[in-house]
């Protein structure tokens, strides 16, 4: 099958509850409110089952809110479960996949509520987006995401009009009707063959549904060269799939490497971040490391501070350290080009990848000094490389919302060009 989700909501908060201030222990909102002691007591199934399912006895409080209301035919219920089930893994810090919380959604209206549904809503509900999901048999379903360019997009939607009619529907009446059909089949009632859908009579029905494993992603998976306009489609991919083509991609570089073993290895470094300052006069709006020079906790390391970090580095096989700290308005050029030596005499197997672009405009800045001079005498310190720090977004009508003293978008990327 191929469904689709829309931008409609099912939106459910989950926060600690203080029961100790109460006579009950939970507290759940939906379109009506229960105030209970204990899990077992709430009315609400789906809630019940959740909260079981998910080890929550008291403690917690539940509100829930949709843009469109129950049995509507569109997948609300199962929408509802696996919003649920997200928000109270979520509040317990749980990172899960969307085949778990499909999974977990499937059992809770059919293993334990005893409903009888089917499985597409829960599958769609949880993985979101454009998909094909293929169903066979007693195996966990696959889930293949669509491609759809921007185009198509805007083409489906002033083809597509959804009207609510108020008539409600029940799944689990529907899959009961489905069902009986079956039953009337197997028994040489009338009905449909069993097994056979109705052919698509032209191409022209599924203009749209273009597959990800075509066009593009082919072209990537063959290790074809990326245009300017191919690349911008990239942003139309989800982000599973665009790691599976940049790791396949990789496995195409490497694969001769390590003796035809490059698929099987992938190499890393052991390095250490150390931040030589907090003090910092940017204020970035979304910073909470900066401090000024009258904060009781602001610092400047030291060298033999910073030594140790690295002799710790070094004992567990590291060799290389990022360098970096806030934009300090008083150290000088000879107390960065001091600490770049002694780190270079010191420690000759650690590469000092250090700074960062907005750091090396400020250098430039407060010693009066063009970046082009400043980059080299570091260079020849002992600095070996520079990280792409700072960035955030590289769009100046947002830095200037966020950090308006930081670096515009030209000169971050003058410091890369430079260097």
């Amino acid at each position: 099958m191929v469904p689709s989700t829309i931008d409609c909501y099912s939106h459910q908060i989950v926060s600690e509850f203080p029961s100790r201030l109460f006579d009950y222990a939970i507290r759940v909102s939906y379109s009506k409110g229960e105030l209970v002691k204990d899990v077992k007591d709430i009315q609400h199934p789906v809630f019940r089952a959740c909260l079981q399912h998910c080890g929550f006895s008291r403690d917690v409080e539940l509100h829930y809110a949709a843009d469109l209301p129950s049995f509507t035919g569109l997948g609300s219920s199962s929408s509802f479960t696996v919003g649920l089930l997200h928000a109270l893994h979520a509040f317990r810090g749980e990172r899960v996949l969307p085949s778990q919380l499909a999974n977990e959604a499937v059992h809770i209206e059919r293993e334990v509520l005893k409903e009888c549904v089917g499985l597409q809503d829960q599958y769609a509900a949880a993985f979101g987006g454009f998909n094909f999901i293929e169903f066979s048999g007693t195996a966990e379903p696959k889930v293949s995401h669509i491609s759809i360019s921007m185009g198509n997009l805007e083409l489906l939607q002033q083809h597509i009009v959804l009207i609510f009619t108020k008539i409600k529907r029940k799944a689990v009446e529907i899959e009961q009707s489905k069902n009986l059909k079956n039953t009337q089949q197997r028994s040489g009632r009338a009905g449909p063959e069993p097994g056979r859908l109705p052919a698509f009579r032209s191409k022209r029905h599924f203009p749209l549904i273009r597959p990800v494993k075509e066009g593009l992603e082919k072209k990537i998976r063959e290790g074809g060269r990326v245009s300017p306009e191919e690349a911008r489609k990239l942003y139309e991919f989800p982000l599973a799939l665009l790691g599976e083509l940049a790791n396949e991609r990789r496995n195409l570089a490497k694969r001769s490497d390590y003796d035809g073993r490059g698929e099987e290895v992938v190499t890393y470094i052991v390095d250490r971040n150390i931040n030589y300052t907090n003090v910092c006069d940017v204020y970035c709006k979304f910073c909470a490391f900066y401090r000024t020079e009258t904060d009781p906790d602001h610092y400047v390391l030291s060298h033999d501070q910073i030594d140790r970090k690295i002799d710790e580095l070094v004992a567990v096989g590291g060799n290389q350290i990022l360098l970096q700290g806030g934009h300090h308005p008083k150290l000088g050029l000879e107390w960065y080009l001091d600490l770049l030596r002694h780190l270079r005499a010191k420690y000759p197997q650690v590469n000092i990848h250090g700074f960062s672009p907005p750091e090396f405009n400020h250098f430039a800045e407060v010693f009066r000094m063009p970046l082009e001079e400043v980059l080299r005498k570091f260079l020849e310190a002992g600095l070996g490389s520079i990280p792409g720090g700072g960035a955030e977004i590289l769009v100046d009508r947002v830095r200037q919302r966020i950090a308006p003293r930081k670096c515009d978008t030209d000169a971050w990327l003058r410091v890369m060009e430079v260097s």
